[in-house]
């Protein structure tokens, strides 16, 4: 009898573990977890809220093929101001080894190894203080169009959005945003 209890626990002991064991296996995520690259997302995190609290209006300039509108914004959502920039984050595990990475101290330059990466530059210019401009270029291109965007983020004074779009069958269009802050 003592045996059997013996190998009761012991089985309910090794099933436990292997339930633990299985239960603990994440799943691979698509960001890398610790950052083999600037952490984008976490500097726009930081921006945005930053920009919650000092900022809530936003003069923006909507340029389309030379036609211009400016526009006030108040009680702006950064959140989708900048959205377009998270783009830019290469914290990608398909990405890890994408980039080639030039950096001193007044910015960090990554360029894209491999065309297949729709993030041709990353580059973030610094200073004591921190941070004070990000340039993303992302590109895409298939035998039917070319899309280039040119992104552009400077902390105190806002973003420029600049837009390309090429297909084989139409003239090309460009346009742009421009948001400052105030």
């Amino acid at each position: 009898m003592y045996s059997i209890l013996k190998i009761k626990a012991a089985t309910i002991v090794g099933l436990s573990l292997g339930c633990l064991a299985l239960f603990s296996c994440t799943p691979e995520s698509t960001t890398l977890s610790s950052h083999s690259y600037f952490d984008l997302n976490g500097f726009l995190d930081s921006e945005i809220s930053r920009l919650k609290d000092k900022h809530n209006v936003i003069e923006k300039t909507i340029n389309i093929n030379g036609l211009l509108e400016t526009r006030v914004v108040k009680n702006a959502d950064f959140e989708k101001e900048l959205a377009l920039f998270r783009e830019g984050d290469i914290n990608k595990n398909a990405w890890k080894d994408g980039f080639s990475n030039d950096s001193n101290d007044k910015f960090i330059q990554y360029l894209r190894i491999d065309d297949k990466i729709p993030v041709k530059l990353l580059r973030i210019e610094k200073n004591q203080q921190g941070i004070v401009g990000i340039t993303i270029i992302i590109e895409r291109k298939n035998l039917l169009y070319l899309t280039s965007d040119t992104l552009i983020y400077i902390p105190s004074k806002g973003y420029e959005i600049k837009k390309y779009q090429k297909l084989k069958i139409a003239s090309p269009k460009t346009y742009s945003i421009t948001g400052k802050y105030r």
